[in-house]
């Protein structure tokens, strides 16, 4: 039985779908955030892997074991696999093994991984490539690290002024 009903609003399926485990609450805020319309542009609605994994009956942390352990935090992996289950390419059961697996001895091989991601992109023409999503996160990395590069100039920046300030203040106290 799904926990998820027709008048759910984004609060109360967090809620129901992530038992209260921290893991499972990160992965439903990728999965209900605005990166999934980036990712997935053929799909109907931004919570449908959401409904995938009720109908699944996937919670809390079986959603966390998928999301950390099996995607390794990868939003598009994670719902490439959704994908791939709601497509009939990867069975529904495998999903569920898979987020039921603690001792992380389920999982798929590098080439099934390959696999899957070929037949989603290949069926859904505008699901964001690997290579792609690959160019996309080192871009914002190299931005990130720019960025906070620029912060911490800035701040010695900051520093350098005010030690000059108290110098300054000191001399003025002579």
């Amino acid at each position: 039985m799904t926990r998820i009903e027709l008048f759910d609003d984004a609060k109360s399926m967090f809620i129901k779908m992530s038992d209260g485990n921290p893991g499972a609450m990160q992965a439903m805020i990728v999965l209900l955030s605005d990166e999934i319309a980036e990712i997935d542009r053929d799909s109907v609605m931004p919570f449908f892997s959401v409904l995938t994994l009720d109908s699944l009956g996937i919670y809390g942390t079986g959603i966390y074991i998928l999301w950390n352990d099996k995607c390794k935090k990868d939003s598009r992996r994670l719902i490439m696999l959704l994908r791939a289950t709601q497509l009939g390419f990867l069975p529904g059961d495998k999903v569920k093994e898979m987020a039921a697996d603690q001792m992380r001895q389920i999982n798929l091989s590098d080439d099934e991984w390959v696999e899957l991601d070929a037949k989603v992109c290949d069926r859904l023409s505008r699901f964001m490539s690997v290579e792609t999503w690959t160019a996309q996160q080192e871009r914002l990395e190299k931005e990130r690290i720019e960025r906070d590069e620029l912060l911490e100039k800035e701040q010695i920046d900051r520093d350098e002024l005010l030690d000059r300030s108290v110098i300054v203040l000191d001399a003025v106290e002579e």
